[in-house]
């Protein structure tokens, strides 16, 4: 046994050697969803690919990705300040119809999404979706 894990790891060895290493710029959306009613009600957040970009080195990337946080940052922002803005509109249109809260004429809200960048080695590996059934 000792000759086949012996050229196991030699192929190994020589795939690593000669593998050009690949760097990733992805952009990513947490995506939160509410899951339903059950037990008061349960919410979950999605990591989902939104775009990535091949770059050359690892260096090249530190740079891309400090230039896209600072205009990741003030989307993320603004999406905020707009889902605030649309909740305090439902808020008053839900409390004009004579409603205790939004959610019982609207339904729940699953919040803003954010984005985030991340340097990787292999497109989507912090991608995730959540469970999505109520065991």
């Amino acid at each position: 046994m000792s000759g086949i894990y012996s050229a196991y790891f030699d192929v190994c060895d020589t795939a690593v050697r000669t593998e050009q290493t690949k760097w990733f710029v992805s952009l990513y959306v947490k995506a939160p969803f509410y899951g339903g009613p059950e037990e008061g009600g349960w919410w979950g957040t999605d990591r989902l690919l939104a775009a990535y970009y091949e770059v050359p080195s690892e260096e090249m990337a530190n740079t891309i990705v400090e230039k896209i946080e600072g205009w990741v940052s003030d989307i993320n922002d603004d999406a905020k300040r707009h889902h605030d803005e649309v909740n305090l509109q439902l808020s008053i249109n839900a409390e004009n119809k004579g409603y205790d809260s939004p959610e019982e004429l609207y339904g729940e809200d699953d919040g803003p999404e954010q984005y985030f960048v991340v340097i990787e080695n292999g497109v989507g590996q912090n991608e995730y979706r959540e469970e999505r059934q109520w065991s």
